[in-house]
C-alpha cells in the first residue's frame, strides 16, 4: 500500500506509457483516499493542470465504494460496427496498423483500466481486440479511434496463425479459435 512519502514517484508514473504502470498507479492513489486530496491542496505544484484535471476525473469514478474490478451498467450500442473481423484497421492517432480478431459492442474494460489511459474514447461505441503489426501486442481500441489500412500489406504477428486461416482480397479470413480475452479485458491489452 502507498504512502504519502511515495506521492510525487506516483504522480510523475501518472504519464508512463504502460496501461499496467498506470493502472497500478491509480489504485495506489485511489488507496490514498482522502490523504490524496489533503496532500494536493498542500503542494498544488505536485500535478500540473492536465495531470490534476484527470486524477480527478478517475478519482471521482472511484470513490465511494471502490471499484476495482467493477464495470459500467451493460447498456447496448444502438452505433453499427464498422469494421468487420479479419480487417485491417490503422490507429488515427498513434498509426500502428492491425488486424481486428474480436469485438465488443461496448468497452467492457473496467473502470480502473478505462480511465487509466490517457485518452478515453466513449465507451458505448464498438471496440476491437486487434493484433498490432511487427508486435507481440494486442490492443483494444474504440471504432472511433481507427480508420482502414489501405496499404493491403499483410500484418506480421505470432498469433496471426492461431486466429486466421489464411490472407485474401486485402483481409484475413478468421477461425473457430475463441479469442481468449472475450468480456475480459487482458493486462496486456492497451487503450490506444
Amino acid at each position: 500500500m502507498a504512502d504519502l512519502t511515495d506521492l510525487p514517484h506516483l504522480i510523475q508514473l501518472l504519464d508512463d506509457e504502460s496501461p499496467q504502470i498506470r493502472k497500478a498507479v491509480l489504485e495506489a492513489l485511489h488507496d490514498l483516499g482522502s490523504q490524496l486530496d489533503i496532500e494536493l491542496e498542500k503542494k498544488p505544484e505536485l500535478l500540473n493542470p492536465v495531470q490534476r484535471e484527470h486524477l480527478q476525473n478517475v478519482l471521482a469514478h472511484l470513490k465511494d465504494p471502490p471499484l476495482p474490478n467493477i464495470r459500467f451498467a451493460p447498456e447496448v450500442s444502438k452505433e453499427i460496427t464498422k469494421f468487420q473481423i479479419g480487417e485491417m484497421v490503422k490507429h488515427k492517432r498513434y498509426g500502428y496498423r492491425g488486424v481486428i480478431v474480436d469485438y465488443d459492442r461496448i468497452c467492457q474494460a473496467d473502470e480502473i483500466w478505462y480511465y487509466g489511459n490517457r485518452y478515453q474514447p466513449r465507451r458505448n461505441q464498438p471496440w476491437y481486440h486487434i493484433l498490432v503489426h511487427q508486435s507481440n501486442q494486442t490492443t483494444y481500441a474504440a471504432q472511433s479511434s481507427l480508420t482502414w489500412d489501405t496499404s493491403l500489406q499483410q500484418i506480421q504477428h505470432p498469433l496471426l496463425r492461431y486466429f486466421f486461416h489464411h490472407f485474401e482480397n486485402g483481409r484475413y479470413e478468421r477461425n473457430n479459435e475463441p479469442w481468449p480475452y472475450r468480456w475480459n479485458i487482458s493486462k496486456n491489452d492497451q487503450n490506444t
